[in-house]
């Protein structure tokens, strides 16, 4: 029962200790719950109430998903026109920098690494092989920046660098970096299209699911006969409105 409350793509990734608590705040949880029921909360009018809401928000979110996110695709060219039609609002507006970059340990780690880049392996490679969940999310690299959000020593060092240059140990209190500058951008240059594709791909999508929500509703309002009685919800106002007073 605990395995499947674990996502399938982390259960063989998380320590043995992270194992160990995640059980035990499980069996916290499950005694709890045991407990509740025990007591019979869970016939009470109020959690009936929230559950009804729930189940309710629920069968929502599944039928939308059914109906909407099946047709929510976005299609290379309206991404390509999206960003030629946009292009003023992904301007920068600070210099930038990219670049590749590793934290270690310790230094004799970090001199190694260095070398390892030097004889030809890329930082990718070596995120792979040293830090598999880092490299997942392209973790070595730090994608376009703005100077004002590194920390001091990083940026103290990166203003000094050409591109392509490799640089470290740089001992920081996260620990040792070796870093590659990637390239640089200054103020008013236009991100490229690659820089902010998932970005308008997301905007496209939202305007999409909007778009579909709204028709489908429609369509199943359609259907039906809807009459809007705002009388009854006064009275409801009135009601609770009273039963405050007297309390």
């Amino acid at each position: 029962m605990v395995e499947r409350e674990i996502p399938k793509d982390l259960s063989t990734m998380i320590t043995q200790d992270k194992k160990r608590s995640f059980v035990r705040r499980w069996i916290d949880s499950e005694v709890l719950y045991q407990e509740a029921l025990r007591r019979g909360l869970g016939q009470s009018p109020e959690i009936q109430r929230e559950l009804e809401k729930l189940q309710k928000d629920l069968l929502i979110s599944k039928l939308l998903d059914q109906e909407i996110s099946s047709e929510l695709q976005v299609s290379e060219q309206e991404i390509i026109d999206y960003y030629e039609q946009n292009k003023d609002s992904f301007i920068r507006d600070d210099d930038e920098i990219r670049f590749e970059f590793l934290i270690l340990d310790s230094k004799k780690e970090a001199i190694a690494v260095k070398n390892e880049i030097r004889k030809g392996k890329t930082f990718e490679q070596l995120a792979t092989e040293k830090f598999p969940l880092l490299a997942k999310d392209q973790g070595w690299d730090s994608g376009y920046v703005k100077y004002t959000d590194l920390m001091f020593e990083l940026r103290r060092i990166i203003k000094r660098l050409s591109v392509k240059q490799l640089y470290g140990p740089l001992k920081t209190e996260l620990g040792y970096y070796v870093i590659r500058l990637v390239d640089r951008q200054p103020r008013g240059s236009v991100r490229s299209l690659k820089e902010v594709r998932s970005e308008i791909e997301s905007r496209l999508k939202v305007e999409k699911q909007r778009e579909l929500y709204h028709r489908f509703l429609l369509s199943l309002k359609a259907k039906r006969k809807i009459q809007m009685n705002l009388s009854a919800l006064e009275d409801t106002l009135v009601d609770s409105t009273i039963v405050k007073e007297r309390e």
